[in-house]
Protein backbone atom coordinates (compact mmCIF):
# COMPACT_ATOMS: atom_id res chain seq x y z
CA UNK A 1 0.00 0.00 0.00
CA UNK A 2 3.04 2.38 0.50
CA UNK A 3 4.35 1.22 -2.37
CA UNK A 4 7.12 -0.17 -0.71
CA UNK A 5 7.05 -3.45 -2.30
CA UNK A 6 6.14 -3.01 -6.15
CA UNK A 7 4.43 -5.73 -8.14
CA UNK A 8 6.21 -8.71 -9.27
CA UNK A 9 6.42 -9.48 -12.95
CA UNK A 10 2.94 -11.36 -14.27
CA UNK A 11 5.00 -14.42 -16.06
CA UNK A 12 8.54 -15.95 -15.32
CA UNK A 13 10.94 -16.38 -18.05
CA UNK A 14 11.35 -15.24 -21.67
CA UNK A 15 9.41 -16.41 -24.90
CA UNK A 16 7.57 -19.96 -25.47
CA UNK A 17 9.39 -20.76 -21.85
CA UNK A 18 7.64 -17.75 -19.94
CA UNK A 19 4.63 -19.35 -17.39
CA UNK A 20 2.79 -17.24 -14.90
CA UNK A 21 4.28 -15.91 -11.85
CA UNK A 22 2.59 -17.17 -8.69
CA UNK A 23 3.89 -14.56 -6.46
CA UNK A 24 2.30 -11.98 -8.93
CA UNK A 25 -1.39 -13.24 -8.58
CA UNK A 26 -0.82 -13.06 -4.82
CA UNK A 27 0.31 -9.70 -5.09
CA UNK A 28 -3.00 -8.68 -6.72
CA UNK A 29 -4.90 -10.21 -4.71
CA UNK A 30 -3.68 -8.72 -1.57
CA UNK A 31 -3.54 -5.26 -2.68
CA UNK A 32 -7.42 -5.90 -4.07
CA UNK A 33 -7.70 -6.75 -0.30
CA UNK A 34 -6.02 -3.49 1.03
CA UNK A 35 -7.89 -1.71 -1.97
CA UNK A 36 -10.90 -2.68 -0.85
CA UNK A 37 -10.53 -2.60 2.91
CA UNK A 38 -9.07 1.00 2.45
CA UNK A 39 -12.46 2.05 0.12
CA UNK A 40 -14.93 0.63 3.02
CA UNK A 41 -13.43 2.48 5.33
CA UNK A 42 -14.03 5.87 3.72
CA UNK A 43 -16.89 8.17 3.18
CA UNK A 44 -18.87 9.01 -0.07
CA UNK A 45 -16.31 11.76 -1.15
CA UNK A 46 -13.72 9.87 -0.29
CA UNK A 47 -14.58 6.91 -2.70
CA UNK A 48 -14.95 8.85 -5.25
CA UNK A 49 -11.54 9.96 -5.56
CA UNK A 50 -10.21 6.75 -5.04
CA UNK A 51 -12.64 5.19 -7.47
CA UNK A 52 -10.41 6.24 -10.64
CA UNK A 53 -7.16 4.35 -9.04
CA UNK A 54 -6.00 0.54 -9.72
CA UNK A 55 -3.96 0.19 -6.88
CA UNK A 56 -4.04 0.86 -3.07
CA UNK A 57 -0.89 2.84 -3.14
CA UNK A 58 -2.35 4.90 -5.97
CA UNK A 59 -5.80 5.27 -4.17
CA UNK A 60 -3.47 6.37 -0.84
CA UNK A 61 -2.06 8.81 -2.97
CA UNK A 62 -4.68 10.11 -4.11
CA UNK A 63 -6.58 10.70 -0.87
CA UNK A 64 -3.39 11.92 0.05
CA UNK A 65 -3.51 14.82 -2.14
CA UNK A 66 -7.31 15.18 -1.91
CA UNK A 67 -7.38 15.69 1.82
CA UNK A 68 -3.88 16.51 3.28
CA UNK A 69 -4.30 20.55 2.36
CA UNK A 70 -8.04 20.03 4.53
CA UNK A 71 -6.38 18.43 7.51
CA UNK A 72 -4.04 20.80 8.09
CA UNK A 73 -6.86 23.25 7.94
CA UNK A 74 -8.73 21.43 10.77
CA UNK A 75 -5.89 21.26 12.43
CA UNK A 76 -5.48 25.21 12.49
CA UNK A 77 -9.44 25.47 13.28
CA UNK A 78 -9.01 22.61 16.02
CA UNK A 79 -6.54 24.45 17.36
CA UNK A 80 -7.89 27.81 17.72
CA UNK A 81 -10.95 26.41 18.78
CA UNK A 82 -8.84 24.91 22.39
CA UNK A 83 -7.12 28.22 22.60
CA UNK A 84 -10.25 30.07 22.84
CA UNK A 85 -12.88 27.53 25.37
CA UNK A 86 -13.73 28.59 28.02
CA UNK A 87 -15.88 27.19 30.76
CA UNK A 88 -18.47 29.90 30.91
CA UNK A 89 -21.51 28.78 32.57
CA UNK A 90 -21.05 25.08 30.94
CA UNK A 91 -20.33 22.44 33.68
CA UNK A 92 -17.15 21.08 34.34
CA UNK A 93 -17.81 17.78 32.75
CA UNK A 94 -18.84 19.42 29.45
CA UNK A 95 -15.78 22.03 29.71
CA UNK A 96 -13.57 18.60 29.95
CA UNK A 97 -15.54 16.66 27.52
CA UNK A 98 -15.00 19.38 25.18
CA UNK A 99 -11.48 19.67 25.11
CA UNK A 100 -10.98 16.05 24.95
CA UNK A 101 -13.66 16.23 21.99
CA UNK A 102 -11.18 18.43 20.49
CA UNK A 103 -7.86 16.89 22.14
CA UNK A 104 -9.56 13.57 20.12
CA UNK A 105 -10.07 15.42 17.10
CA UNK A 106 -6.63 16.26 16.16
CA UNK A 107 -5.17 13.10 17.02
CA UNK A 108 -7.22 11.36 14.55
CA UNK A 109 -6.03 13.86 11.82
CA UNK A 110 -1.67 13.46 13.07
CA UNK A 111 -1.70 16.20 15.56
CA UNK A 112 -1.77 14.79 19.09
CA UNK A 113 -1.27 17.35 21.85
CA UNK A 114 0.36 15.67 24.66
CA UNK A 115 -0.66 16.25 28.67
CA UNK A 116 0.92 19.21 29.39
CA UNK A 117 -0.65 21.17 26.45
CA UNK A 118 -3.79 20.19 27.52
CA UNK A 119 -3.41 20.97 31.26
CA UNK A 120 -2.54 24.37 30.37
CA UNK A 121 -5.74 25.01 27.66
CA UNK A 122 -7.94 23.32 30.65
CA UNK A 123 -6.22 25.34 33.32
CA UNK A 124 -6.46 28.89 30.93
CA UNK A 125 -10.48 28.35 30.32
CA UNK A 126 -11.20 28.21 33.57
CA UNK A 127 -12.74 31.84 35.16
CA UNK A 128 -11.37 33.31 38.10
CA UNK A 129 -13.32 32.09 40.64
CA UNK A 130 -10.74 28.95 40.08
CA UNK A 131 -7.64 30.80 40.36
CA UNK A 132 -6.51 28.90 43.63
CA UNK A 133 -6.81 25.67 41.58
CA UNK A 134 -5.10 27.00 38.62
CA UNK A 135 -2.47 28.42 40.79
CA UNK A 136 -1.98 24.99 42.68
CA UNK A 137 -1.71 23.09 39.59
CA UNK A 138 0.76 25.32 37.68
CA UNK A 139 3.31 25.39 40.67
CA UNK A 140 3.40 21.75 41.21
CA UNK A 141 6.71 19.74 42.17
CA UNK A 142 5.37 17.23 39.57
CA UNK A 143 3.68 17.30 36.25
CA UNK A 144 -0.28 16.42 36.46
CA UNK A 145 -1.86 14.49 33.76
CA UNK A 146 -4.90 15.92 31.92
CA UNK A 147 -7.02 13.40 33.45
CA UNK A 148 -5.97 13.97 36.97
CA UNK A 149 -6.92 17.78 36.38
CA UNK A 150 -10.34 16.56 35.09
CA UNK A 151 -11.24 14.53 37.81
CA UNK A 152 -9.25 15.35 41.12
CA UNK A 153 -8.90 19.14 41.27
CA UNK A 154 -11.76 20.62 39.34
Amino acid sequence: MTGETSCPPQTIGVGASASPNPHFSLWIRQDKLLYLALFGSCDPEARSVMSPTDTSCDAWLALQRAFSNRSRSRAMSLKERLSSISKGTSSISCFMQSIRFIADELALIGHPLDDLDLVIHTLNGLRPSFREIVASVRTRNSPILFNAVSYTHL
